[in-house]
């Protein structure tokens, strides 16, 4: 009898395996989806990173974005979701596969039914960010700005080594027009402080910065560190990383500190009982008052702010912080600007980063101030009740960017020319202070001792350092994102020509940028705007800037429906205008003649 059980005990065992054979036979023989396969890599540091797939919509192929830490990993396996065998490259098929060794170039990995030809790609010389969001899904952060999600994160060195990890209060979309693009910038805030930049100053809130309208993916990195060497205060720090969401690759980022008030960051006294309180303001676009959550208004001037610190304001400390800058600007009417409690290095410092960059935001946006309560104790930062310029914020649209529309009244991929101390409307800020001859002394002692020197550095060397480290984490980026728009007019990729001429792009600007303002601002050779005329063409640009002994720079030519442009002339004598001679210092209006 036992015999008989045993006997049919082994019959259904036999019966089972062959089942479960048949359908694992029939299984693998499924068609798989290609985010169905996980690539899991094993660090130095013993943390694992899964990666998926990227499938193109420009060439129809897929990617796989390795960070710079997979050159030194220990282990990667490839496994496929249910009971699905994989094989790598025609290599053993088994529920896990060892593809340690990955190098970059094509590839195959197959599971189940399907085989998914690949390209490996290879970041290098920067740090990885790894952020998994509770919902596993990024839809509800970028439904809406400011929408928030917890989730966890992993920062590892570009040899391998954990920098940070732990638990996040939030990640959230942020940013203005910046929003709206289709690679978002975010706000990441970590539940316990920590400092991801290498050093001792932990903090909460980061900011990683898409640089999605900045095709060399450097301008904000470039003005952070010049801000810096001009002692510019708390001036955010910076790094960069690849950054990977949910198991996949989102792009090459610009991980920064958060302008404002925190610990470690601007930690002002802000009093809510002494109307005299500690604040952190914002100089702003008029038109995004109304769409500001903290309290805002204007000086007399017309200037517009927005208080970004104290949270809650009463009237009077309202009135108080507004006066700050109507002190300023009476004290313009009687020139009496020494005499007020305010940092006047700090505002030629922040002055000179807006015009040297050529700021599209100068007057408007992204213009911070602060100032200590007066009733603190030696002051927690410099001296109680001193008003100060900075941090310095947002500079993407900066040193020739030629993504600004060439629409605009102003070229913006001109270097010369003076435009953060050109009169606007809603925004005279800067032009106001540049009247004055005690603030042009400070801002020619800064440019002298503070930024001629870092500047030159940076065209001469730094430029080149920063191309050589970003440059395989940029040609990933140039891959997923498509940031010079090759496929939208259907041209092959071309990652190192274009990446190249853009890092030249910025280094001719910053040349011929230090070049006018050290002969222009202060009047060392005659420095004119001249009008320009398109006779009825579209031409965005009003003005032509020209400095006295020196060539102008050629103007775009304008457009005549039934015409075609011939030349410029000038309006005083109607000679051809030839760019290649000196500009003679005699004003006219430049009129464009058509044939």
């Amino acid at each position: 009898m036992n015999q008989k059980k045993t006997l049919i005990g082994i019959a259904l065992l036999i019966l089972l395996f062959a089942s479960l054979g048949v359908l694992f036979f029939y299984k693998n023989r499924e068609a798989v989806g290609e985010s169905d396969v996980t690539f899991t890599i094993t660090t130095d540091a013993g943390k694992e990173i899964r990666l998926h797939m990227w499938h193109s919509p420009y060439d129809d192929r897929r990617y796989l974005f390795l960070p710079s830490c997979a050159s030194n990993a220990f282990d990667v396996r490839i496994t496929a979701s249910g009971l699905h065998l994989v094989s790598f490259d025609g290599g053993g098929r088994g529920l896990s596969v060892d593809a340690s060794g990955l190098t970059e170039g094509e590839h195959t990995v197959s599971a189940g039914g399907s085989n998914f030809p690949f390209t490996i790609l290879c970041s290098s010389e920067v740090a990885s960010l790894y952020v998994t969001t509770d919902s596993g899904s990024l839809s509800y952060i970028e439904e809406k700005k400011g929408n928030s999600e917890t989730g966890l994160y992993t920062m590892i060195g570009e040899g391998g080594r954990l920098i940070g990890a732990g638990t996040l209060d939030g990640l959230k979309s942020r940013g203005n027009v910046t929003f709206l693009e289709d690679k978002k910038p975010y706000q990441m805030t970590v539940r316990d402080e920590a400092d991801l930049f290498g050093g001792d100053v932990p903090i909460q809130n980061y900011i990683l910065l898409a640089n999605r309208q900045d095709q060399s993916l450097l301008r904000n990195k470039i003005l952070y560190d010049l801000a810096a060497d001009c002692g510019l205060p708390f001036t955010p720090r910076s790094r960069f990383v690849d950054l990977y969401i949910n198991e996949e690759y989102r792009g090459s980022y610009l991980l920064c500190e958060k302008a404002e008030v925190a610990k470690n960051r601007v930690p002002i006294k802000a009093s809510g009982k002494v109307t005299e309180t500690g604040f952190f303001v914002s100089l702003e676009y008029p038109d995004r008052l109304d769409e500001a959550d903290e309290e805002h208004g204007y000086t007399r001037g017309g200037q517009a702010l927005i208080v970004k610190n104290p949270k809650k304001l009463t009237d009077a400390q309202m009135s108080y912080i507004i006066g700050r800058f109507e002190e300023i600007e009476n004290a313009l009417a009687d020139d009496s600007l020494e005499s007020l409690n305010v940092d006047w290095d700090s505002f030629a410092g922040k002055y000179l980063m807006e015009e040297f960059s050529k700021n599209l935001d100068a007057m408007y946006s992204s213009q911070n101030f602060y100032c200590e309560a007066k009733d603190a104790k030696g002051g927690i930062l410099h001296e109680a009740g001193r008003l100060y310029a900075g941090p310095v914020w947002d500079y993407d649209k900066t040193l020739g960017n030629p993504l600004i529309e060439h629409s605009r009244p102003v070229n913006f991929q001109e270097p010369w020319g003076i435009y953060a101390a050109s009169a606007q409307k809603d925004a005279n800020w800067w032009h106001d202070l540049m009247g004055s001859a005690f603030f042009q002394g400070k801002v020619r002692d800064c440019l002298e001792d503070r930024l001629k020197d870092p500047a030159k550095k940076m065209i001469e060397s730094g430029l080149d350092k920063l191309q050589a480290m970003l440059s395989a984490s940029a040609s990933l980026d140039y891959v997923r994102w498509d940031p010079f728009e090759h496929a939208k007019y259907d041209e092959p990729f071309a990652f190192e020509d274009d990446y190249r001429g853009e890092v030249e792009r910025i280094r001719s600007f910053m040349e011929q940028r230090l070049f006018f303002l050290d002969k222009a601002l202060f009047g060392q050779v005659r420095y004119d705007e001249l009008p320009i005329d398109p006779q009825g063409g579209e031409l965005g640009q009003k003005t032509l800037p020209a400095l006295e002994g020196y060539p102008m720079h050629e103007i775009r030519h304008p457009k005549l429906e039934g015409k075609e442009f011939d030349h410029w002339e000038r309006s005083d004598n109607g000679e051809p205008v030839d760019f290649d001679e000196p500009y003679d210092g005699m004003p006219f209006t430049l009129r464009a003649v058509y044939r």
